[in-house]
């Protein structure tokens, strides 16, 4: 690391221990460094767990030992994530069986699916409802169904070998996956169960997308699930980090 560099991730430091929480633009400007500069710098500070990465700054770093409850999650970046659904519901195309775990991203894409004939399949009791109201509406025309096993009433969610077995009977042309982290080395979640749901949706599609907004990008949780090179696309509000090296799958940003 460079001396100017080094002098820089310093300041940042003390920036954060004052303010608790700082922002690209600010840095840039006060720093007088580009945003690109600042941007990769705190990539590098999430990456060493000195800082967890949001959309446009970053905050002290706090280990997330618990699953927000499903309510809050909703509230939490709401807009990116009304935004990423928003763009992954024109990957769905006429006559597809899609999967869609629990997730408060995946629950967005209910409000976006237009004229489409289609199947839907999900462990999420609050996406099917979401789901079979958009079907009232006659947003789209199709099926809805709700896997069965145990439930989960903080996530409203269902899980289990049950949810496992009858996910066996599907074959998916795409799966719509969420997640509570995702590193260069993995894609990471909270629950086991659940992340067990979401594997199976993943490797029982064609196409795996990954809906995740940029408060999780550069941060891990209690379970890896997944590899990125088993997704197909990533769909995310944040760029595609600097540090990492390309697999073979696309990562679209969508603008907030």
């Amino acid at each position: 690391m460079s001396k100017v560099k080094h002098v820089r991730i310093q300041m940042i430091e003390e920036l954060l221990k004052t303010n608790k929480k700082v922002f690209v633009k600010e840095l840039s400007e006060y720093l007088r460094v580009s945003p690109e500069t600042i941007r990769r710098d705190l990539d590098e500070l999430a990456q060493m767990k000195l800082v967890n990465r949001f959309h446009g700054g970053a905050t002290m770093y706090k280990k997330v030992e618990k699953e927000p409850v499903f309510e809050q999650k909703l509230q939490s970046n709401s807009i990116a994530k009304k935004r990423i659904a928003k763009e992954a519901a024109t990957r769905i195309e006429n006559g597809d069986i899609i999967a869609v775990d629990v997730g408060s991203t995946t629950v967005h894409l209910a409000s976006y699916i237009s004229g489409k004939d289609i199947t839907i399949v999900t462990n999420s009791i609050v996406a099917a409802d979401a789901f079979s109201q958009a079907l009232e509406r006659q947003q789209f025309t199709g099926k809805i169904i709700l896997l069965g096993g145990y439930t989960n009433p903080t996530q409203r969610s269902v899980h289990g070998a049950l949810t496992l077995n009858l996910i066996d009977n599907f074959q998916f042309n795409k799966s719509f996956i969420s997640c509570g982290g995702l590193l260069e080395q993995g894609i990471y979640d909270f629950d086991l169960d659940e992340t067990l749901v979401s594997s199976k949706m993943i490797r029982n599609a064609q196409q795996a997308i990954l809906l995740v907004d940029g408060s999780k990008v550069n941060i891990s949780s209690l379970v890896k699930f997944g590899d990125v090179i088993d997704i197909h696309e990533i769909i995310s509000d944040v760029v595609y980090p600097s540090k990492w090296n390309r697999f073979k799958y696309i990562w679209t940003k969508v603008q907030v």
